[in-house]
């Protein structure tokens, strides 16, 4: 049995180089694994029960997987490959497991703990892509690998398999971006950026005061700690022909670094951010990992405001470079590229996407390239803020007490982008109501009545960034002084130095608001309180005495006993 296969897989290998399957203009190609050329020192033909052929490749007993990006190994399969006409083409696979690999499914935890090939196009750097999902055993799993380029020639499709699944065939097929509506396409921007950078949270003409306020007592620790981390040194190395995983002290050294520059002119400092960027946002490769959308969407953000802010030490092959990555990560996002896979109005699309990462991207290089801005602008300006101006007649979010809070964030972010760049308020004025729906779900220990989707509450419930951008954007100080009651921004100085408005005092006294609120007839609702007292002995909503202790959301939310909440909604989104 074993000559067989050593047989047949030379034979593969003669037949491969001598034909290589070709990929027809327009159609999908599906190349079954067990006719490509298999290692024979390392691979074995095997069953696959639920494939189409019933068969597929999977390593031989006793060979260690050599799928790391650091490991040298003849590839396990090889397919020959050859595109008619040049472009960017889908690679899907289908894979099952054996007992192994069923086992370490079994016992994954995470989606970081899907099993992983490698791949190689040619000569190329390779890549790790996810091949098989804890979520789908004991069945056949389908991945799209990813979006890679055919040149037209013969080219070698190179794979090494994770122990414990077993490939049943790969598919090719031509890559189609999204739609771009015919509104879109067509779309001019009442709203534009200036020609000058700064852009990306400042302009030359409100930098003056950004600068000034550094010295108020509000902004010194914030300022201290930028400063020290600006000039503390980012060690990173890496190897230039190996991609690399995603690095979150790297794109915020980088931020931090760019924001330093900014405020003092110091060159090394922006230097430093500049080419941080330069040797990563070339190799940092996201892959096929499900959800991480937000992961590529922050690498964005981080390179964005250093083009923006860096702008006039960058040089032009360096912005080039920078661009060409930009729109690289773009391209990966869940809302796609052009960004219109996703509705902006619910939804991961509602989130930092567009409304921050790639809104952030199309200012910073609105010079080089104004298309993204003009897709950007109008997916915010002609489909959120029309909806956003009749919803929030209602001073309440659709999404209720948790993803309201991130995905508003959000959209606080799309303002601040919008009035900063331009000096415009491109939202209705009633968004800067909104917070009092968190203010008015406040329960006296902390947590908060429970609306919409959200897991269990333990302390005082948070969103301070989203509180930042509300209160500084809005001049509330009741919204001030929930932010300090949340204990302000750790983590993001550079945010906070950039909205803040020393002027505007945080105020604690609440009782001037009036006890119930009606949300009106959009998202109907109303919350009626006893007091604003706070803490667990506040006599206004005084918590029940459980016999046990409460474990559960369900016992949370009997915890409180006079506090009446009447929510009407009209509609739930997630």
């Amino acid at each position: 049995m074993k000559i067989a296969m050593v047989f047949f897989a030379l034979f593969s290998v003669a037949m491969l180089s001598a034909q290589p399957v070709v990929i027809p203009v327009g159609k999908a190609v599906l190349l079954e694994a067990e006719q490509a050329a298999v290692s024979s020192a390392r691979a074995v033909i095997t069953a696959v029960p639920e494939a189409k052929s019933r068969q597929g490749v999977g390593l031989a007993p006793g060979i260690d997987e050599k799928n790391g990006l650091e490991q040298e190994s003849p590839p396990d399969v090889t397919f020959a490959i050859q595109a008619e006409q040049a472009g960017r083409f889908l690679l899907r696979t289908s894979a099952d497991v054996d007992e192994h690999g069923l086992e370490l499914m079994r016992n994954a935890r995470s989606k970081h703990q899907s099993m992983f090939l490698k791949l190689q196009l040619d000569d190329q750097r390779p890549t790790r892509r996810v091949v098989y999902v804890p979520w789908v055993q004991p069945k056949i799993s389908r991945q799209t690998l990813g979006k890679f380029i055919l040149d037209g020639g013969v080219q070698q499709l190179k794979i090494w398999l994770p122990r414990g699944v077993r490939l049943d065939a790969v598919e090719v097929a031509p890559y189609r971006p999204p739609r771009v509506p015919e509104a879109a396409a067509d779309y001019r921007p009442a709203v534009l950026p200036p020609q000058a950078h700064p852009r990306l949270w400042v302009t030359p003409d409100t930098l003056p005061q950004i600068k000034a306020n550094l010295a108020h007592p509000e902004h010194v620790a914030a300022w201290e700690d930028v400063r020290k981390q600006a000039l503390a040194p980012f060690v990173f190395t890496f190897a230039p022909d190996r991609e690399l995983p995603s690095n979150k002290p790297l794109e915020s050294a980088a931020a931090v670094k760019a924001f330093y520059y900014l405020m003092t002119g110091e060159r090394q400092a922006g230097r430093e951010a500049v080419q941080l960027m330069l040797d990563y946002l070339p190799r940092v490769e996201y892959g096929n990992l499900l959800d991480i959308t937000r992961e590529i969407g922050a690498a964005i953000y981080a390179a964005a405001k250093v083009y923006d802010w860096c702008y006039d030490i960058i040089s032009g092959p360096e912005r080039q470079v920078l661009y060409q990555h930009l729109m690289r990560l773009a391209d990966d996002m869940e809302c796609g590229w052009p960004p219109f896979l996703q509705s902006i109005v619910n939804g991961h699309g509602n989130e930092m996407q567009i409304n921050r990462d790639l809104l952030s991207l199309a200012i910073a290089v609105y010079d080089e390239d104004p298309l993204p801005y003009q897709y950007c602008a109008w997916k915010v300006l002609e489909e959120l803020v029309p909806m956003r101006r009749f919803e929030y007649e209602s001073p309440r979010h659709n999404q209720g007490i948790s993803y309201a809070a991130f995905r508003f964030g959000s959209e606080m972010h799309a303002a601040w982008l919008f009035k900063r760049m331009s000096g415009q308020e491109v939202f209705h004025p009633n968004i800067k109501n909104v917070p009092l729906y968190w203010l008015y779900t406040r329960l006296p220990d902390g947590s908060m009545i429970r609306d919409g989707d959200c897991g269990a509450f333990s302390g005082y419930w948070k969103a301070p960034s989203t509180f930042l951008l509300c209160y500084a954007y809005s001049g509330n100080r009741l919204v001030k002084g929930e932010f300090r009651r949340q204990g302000g921004l750790a983590g993001d100085p550079v945010l906070f130095l950039l909205v803040n408005d020393p002027a505007i005092e945080p105020d604690d006294n609440l009782w001037q608001l009036p006890l119930t609120i009606d949300f009106g007839p959009i998202l109907g609702g109303m919350i009626a309180r006893t007091g604003w007292n706070s803490g667990l002995a506040a006599g206004d909503a005084q918590p029940a005495v459980h016999s046990k202790a409460r474990e559960s959301v369900n016992d949370h939310k009997d915890a409180v006993c006079e506090v009446r909440m009447f929510l009407l909604n009209l509609y739930s989104s997630l």
